[in-house]
């Protein structure tokens, strides 16, 4: 091999990982807009595609549609273990789905502290649903000790970062004064920015 076939051989092994990563990212990307229209065969052959390559955010779709029965029975069991996998493989919505199926015991025995942890681990990896979850966690003291401090700069993290409901919650801890001087006002301000972002039940509350 001369010099210019080993430059080239170099090449190629450092940009593979990088083109098989951008390939899994559109499988997944394409899968989600057939989940849309509704061609459910389709999108799973690719997310099953993506997860087997080791694309986490693949397997997470993949426990979405057995969870969901888009294009399957619907199976809890299965889809845990797919949000566990990519929970595992760095994907912060894997982590979010895994602790609902925690909180919840679908698919796995009830358990608040497993699932606290998990919404701690998906609210750091800047999932906002998760950061929401947590703050309910502390507000009511399942799986840690109760902290109304705490609750509130996870709420007001959620809302920051677009979650609806972790608006529309961070405007009840104002409206009660939990773990922030009480404030009606402020209340009237999240509930709306919740109401704004879509989420219905805050409306009522401006």
């Amino acid at each position: 091999m001369n010099i210019k076939q080993f430059l080239i051989a170099s090449c190629l092994i450092l940009l593979t990982p990088f083109t098989f990563a951008q390939n899994f990212d559109d499988m997944v990307k394409q899968g989600r807009a057939l989940i849309d229209q509704k061609q459910y065969e389709q999108a799973n052959k690719l997310f099953k595609q993506a997860c087997d390559g080791g694309h986490a955010v693949g397997c997470t779709r993949l426990g979405l549609s057995y969870e969901r029965g888009y294009g399957f029975q619907k199976n809890n069991i299965k889809a845990f273990e797919l949000y566990e996998k990519g929970c595992n493989g760095g994907d912060e919505t894997g982590c979010y789905d895994l602790g609902l199926m925690y909180t919840t015991g679908r698919g796995v025995k009830q358990d608040y502290s497993k699932a606290f942890e998990l919404f701690e681990k998906a609210c750091n990896g800047s999932n906002k649903y998760g950061c929401n979850d947590l703050g309910f966690f502390y507000e009511k003291g399942n799986g840690v000790k109760q902290n109304h401090a705490k609750a509130f700069e996870l709420f007001e993290k959620a809302c920051n970062g677009g979650d609806a409901q972790g608006c529309k919650n961070l405007g009840i801890v104002y409206e009660k004064g939990d773990g922030v001087k009480q404030s009606k006002a402020t209340a009237k301000k999240y509930y709306k920015k919740s109401c704004d972002l879509g989420y219905q039940s805050a409306c009522a509350y401006q």
